[in-house]
Order: C-alpha cells, then sequence, then structure tokens
C-alpha cells in the first residue's frame, strides 16, 4: 500500500513546477496586460503565505510544509488564464518565452489538480470524522446511528463545509477572487485544504485538525452548524 509521502509526490512536483514557471515568465518580454496579471499573482501569492496560511495553521495545527501547493487550491483560475493567454502568443509567434510546450497543457489541468486534492481530502475526512465524532466520555459505548449521522454532516455536507471554508480562511477580497464565493467551490476547497493535510502528515494530522478545527470554530461562533 502506498504511504501518504508516495502519494503526494507527483501533486507536490506539479506544485513546484508551477512557481518555477511562474517565475520564468514573470522575467520574459509579455504584453504589459500579462505581464501585470503575472505580478498580480505573485502578489496574492504572497498575501495567502502571509495572512491566509498562518490562520489555517492555527486553526487546525497543522504546519504546513509545502507552500506551493495553494497555488493550486487558491490561483488555479488566474494561472490557468494566465498559461492559457501565453500559449495563445507563442502559437501564433508573437512571443518566445523558455518554457517547454508540454507544460501549457499541464497549466490548463489545475482545476483538476484541485478536484483530487479535495478527492483526496473528502475521502481522508470521511475516515478522520470517525475518531473525531465518537464521544469520548462513553467512549466503551456504541454511540446511536443518528447522533453520528448528524455530527458526520457538521465536516462532510457540502454547505457546513462552505460555512467552515468561512472560519478557516480569512475571506480577502484582494486575495480570494469571486471564483471563489460559491459553496460548492468553497466544499471544494476546504475538502482540498484538508487534502494538503493529508499529503503532509497523514491519517493522524487529519484526526487532529478536525479535532481542533472544531473545538476553535464552537469557541469562535454563537451557533453549531
Amino acid at each position: 500500500m502506498k504511504s501518504h509521502i508516495e502519494i503526494s509526490q507527483s501533486i507536490l512536483k506539479k506544485a513546484n513546477c508551477i512557481e518555477k514557471n511562474l517565475i520564468i515568465l514573470k522575467k520574459e518580454n509579455l504584453p504589459q496586460k500579462l505581464s501585470d496579471e503575472i505580478s498580480g499573482v505573485f502578489v496574492k501569492y504572497d498575501n495567502i503565505r502571509i495572512k491566509i496560511l498562518p490562520h489555517i495553521e492555527k486553526n487546525t495545527v497543522h504546519p504546513f510544509k509545502n507552500p506551493n501547493l495553494f497555488l493550486i487550491v487558491f490561483l488555479y483560475k488566474e494561472i490557468s488564464k494566465i498559461f492559457n493567454e501565453v500559449n495563445n502568443l507563442v502559437t501564433n509567434g508573437s512571443a518566445h518565452v523558455n518554457i517547454s510546450p508540454e507544460v501549457f497543457p499541464e497549466m490548463r489541468q489545475l482545476r483538476e489538480n484541485l478536484m483530487i486534492l479535495a478527492f483526496i481530502g473528502d475521502s481522508a475526512i470521511e475516515l478522520g470524522v470517525i475518531s473525531s465524532i465518537w464521544p469520548q466520555e462513553i467512549s466503551h459505548k456504541i454511540p446511536e446511528k443518528g447522533t453520528l449521522d448528524n455530527d458526520k454532516k457538521y465536516l462532510t455536507a457540502g454547505k457546513c463545509q462552505s460555512k467552515l471554508w468561512d472560519f478557516l480562511v480569512l475571506d480577502d477580497e484582494k486575495i480570494v477572487t469571486s471564483s471563489q464565493k460559491s459553496t460548492r467551490i468553497k466544499s471544494s476547497q476546504f475538502e482540498a485544504i484538508f487534502g494538503i493535510i493529508y499529503l503532509e502528515g497523514g491519517q493522524d494530522a487529519i484526526e487532529m485538525a478536525i479535532t481542533v478545527l472544531k473545538c476553535n470554530f464552537g469557541k469562535n461562533c454563537d451557533k453549531m452548524l
């Protein structure tokens, strides 16, 4: 059976490739509008690392080791657009860049990569939620199924995940664009964050993050979900 470390290698390689190629494009002689878009991505990415990641780390007690993965989670749309525009310029001969042609199709798959992270996170949450909802004070007894179902929805239902995303992420318009406002996208990004936690720390990190997030959310909200 593959470990979470083995599984993480390919998607981490992709995330690092995104940053590397953005740095290359930033140095190229591209149209000003496109150069500004690339610079804008770096500004947002800096804000994510400085403002958003510490907040997520605080509320999950997970120290993220690979922030480039958050390029996929938060900036997939902007980055895909940039590489699509550059590819069009290269194809019609308007620009030459020091990037392999094989890179451009890969950069168009960033939304798919987000959904893969979300799938991993969703699966990890489904497993990790069991230990977090099993009542510690009656651990020698089997809880009622209805109680478990209700508590499970707290972390797995899309609408609830959207609310947890609002708590987990500092929703700054300058950082998080309008593409991330729908319940569906918020839910996917919430799961993707837990996908990263799983890839970096395995199932133990997932269980700890769930427990801490529930505790922190409860302390900061008048009503639980």
